[in-house]
């Protein structure tokens, strides 16, 4: 590096506070340092961004999952209805269908009966 390259092996040479090596030009050498310290916080704050859009991000699949799980579940509940009210329907209508068929031979019947009771009251005239 260029800070390398300047430092002086000198007594008189003023010593870097950071990285405590002789050097020619503190003022430069501390900007190097500074670069590098400013280059660490920014990739930092890169990265910490690119977390917290992950975290984001899977936030996100997670509530688009548990929605999509609720929509099923909805769906699941109003096909399960829909079942049982179509179940109660055919049976309403096999109940009233087979009270007509007895309420057909209740009348069937009384009329035989209705029958044999004007015959037997015309053999009795």
């Amino acid at each position: 590096m260029e800070d390398q390259a300047r430092a002086v092996q000198g007594p008189s040479a003023p010593e870097c506070l950071i990285c405590k090596q002789k050097v020619e030009s503190p003022g430069t050498h501390y900007n190097i340092h500074m670069n590098e310290i400013n280059m660490e916080r920014i990739e930092r704050k890169r990265n910490l961004e690119r977390l917290k859009h992950e975290d984001r991000r899977a936030e996100n699949e997670d509530r688009r999952a548990e929605n999509e799980e609720k929509k099923n579940q909805r769906r699941r509940i109003k096909n399960k209805r829909r079942r049982i009210k179509r179940k109660n329907e055919l049976e309403t209508k096999r109940l009233e269908t087979l009270d007509n068929k007895q309420q057909l031979a209740m009348e069937a019947l009384w009329q035989v009966q209705n029958r044999g009771e004007v015959e037997n009251a015309a053999d009795g005239a």
